[in-house]
C-alpha cells in the first residue's frame, strides 16, 4: 500500500473498533470489502486479522479498554529496560535474552532432565 493511502485507509481500520462486539464484526466485514479491489494484501492481512484484533469483544464492555490497550506491557518492558541500564551488567540490549534462554535450556548433563533429578543427594 502507498503511502499516500495511509490517510485513506487508517480512519478505515479504526473504524472496526465499535463498543458492542456485533457492530464490531460487521464494521470489519464491510471495512474488508471496501479495501479490497484497491489494497488487496491490507483487505487480506485485516481479514486473517480479524479474529485476534476484535478478540476482546468477547469480554465484558467493562474491560475493553484495558483489553485493547498495550500500555502495561509496555510500562513493563520500560521499567525491564530502566533497571537493567541502572544495574549495567548486560554489555547490550540482547544480553539479557540470550542468558535466560541459556539457562532454560536443558544442559546436556541432564539429558534434559531437571538438575533435581539428576543430583545424587536428592534421589
Amino acid at each position: 500500500m502507498p503511502k499516500s493511502a495511509h490517510g485513506i485507509v487508517a480512519p478505515l481500520v479504526r473504524s472496526i473498533f465499535e463498543p458492542d462486539a456485533e457492530s464490531a464484526w460487521a464494521q470489519h466485514a464491510r471495512v474488508v470489502e471496501q479495501l479490497t479491489g484497491r489494497f488487496d494484501a491490507a483487505a487480506e492481512l485485516l481479514a486473517e486479522a480479524g479474529p485476534e484484533i476484535l478478540a476482546f469483544t468477547a469480554f465484558p464492555k467493562a474491560h475493553h479498554k484495558q483489553l485493547r490497550s498495550n500500555n502495561p506491557l509496555e510500562r513493563l518492558n520500560k521499567e525491564i529496560r530502566r533497571r537493567t541500564d541502572v544495574v549495567g551488567i548486560f554489555p547490550n540490549r540482547a544480553a539479557p535474552g540470550s542468558g535466560w534462554s541459556a539457562r532454560s535450556w536443558p544442559s546436556s548433563k541432564t539429558n534434559g532432565r531437571s538438575p533435581a533429578a539428576t543430583c545424587p543427594q536428592t534421589r
